[in-house]
């Protein structure tokens, strides 16, 4: 079974071989409208930059908060677009190391060199 993406490149070289349009589609089993549909070219620079420049001067802050510091600044950006341009242009936070427990090396249990010197 293909996936879409690869229904639509079979479907684009069938017609490029001859086969009518309606054809190619009736063989892949697409509609017309997903063969013909070319998608708008947004330019997203502006916001791109905007984020990366939110998330040098806050590198702990994740989307959410770069998201509502740009709409503060008065651009007009849906939050699900801020998600997917975070996760594209790899600014996520970077995860805290977890500090290393002391003691952890010791043996168990510790013997007492002297009374009270080990309770518990």
């Amino acid at each position: 079974m293909l996936e879409a993406g690869q229904r639509r490149q079979a479907a684009v070289a069938l017609h490029g071989r001859g086969i009518s349009q309606r054809r190619c589609c009736e063989l892949t089993s697409l509609s017309r409208t997903v063969v013909t549909y070319l998608p708008k070219e947004k330019d997203d620079s502006a916001v791109i930059e905007a984020l990366k420049e939110h998330a040098q001067r806050h590198p702990r802050e994740g989307s959410r908060k770069a998201g509502a510091a740009l709409r503060r600044e008065g651009t007009c950006v849906n939050h699900k677009k801020v998600e997917r341009l975070w996760r594209v242009h790899g600014l996520t936070v970077p995860v805290k190391r977890r500090q290393r427990r002391r003691g952890k090396g010791l043996e168990r249990p510790i013997q007492p060199l002297y009374p009270n010197h080990v309770w518990a």
